[in-house]
């Protein structure tokens, strides 16, 4: 296994941990976290923890690949994280219109963020280290 690939994983498992936390807190305090199904069809419903965590290891993979390609530009650590950012304000946007109310939005939004920070972080470090 190559150092990429290492910091990927942990990168992504960090992503886990880190989204696993948030829910758990938003379900201590007793947040409804209510989300309607892909392409609105039929009632919200309350988001369980594993669509929570393979939605992040996907965007962990989808992330990985990202950085794997990035080196192709000038600047790879700078367009891999514009890349990112793109990609939560779509997330936020999502959130806002799949979610019943603005408990579920704020939730949802602190675990995207909770994800890419260690995700973005690790694999833009990774990619500063390289060029």
């Amino acid at each position: 296994m190559n150092q990429f690939s290492r910091t990927g994983g942990l990168a992504i498992g960090l992503g886990v941990i880190a989204v696993l936390g948030v829910y758990l807190a938003a379900r201590a305090v007793g947040a409804d976290l209510m989300v309607a199904p892909e392409f609105g069809s039929g009632p919200a419903k309350q988001l369980e923890v594993f669509p929570a965590i393979a939605a992040t290891v996907a965007s962990g993979v989808v992330g990985a690949g990202l950085a794997r390609l990035t080196p192709r530009f000038a600047q790879p650590a700078r367009t891999f994280v514009g890349l990112c950012l793109a990609g939560l304000v779509i997330y936020g946007y999502l959130t806002v219109a799949r979610s019943d109310n603005n408990s579920t939005v704020i939730w949802l939004n602190v675990m995207h963020v909770a994800a890419a920070v260690p995700i973005v972080g690790l694999l833009t470090h990774h990619l500063t280290k390289e060029h």
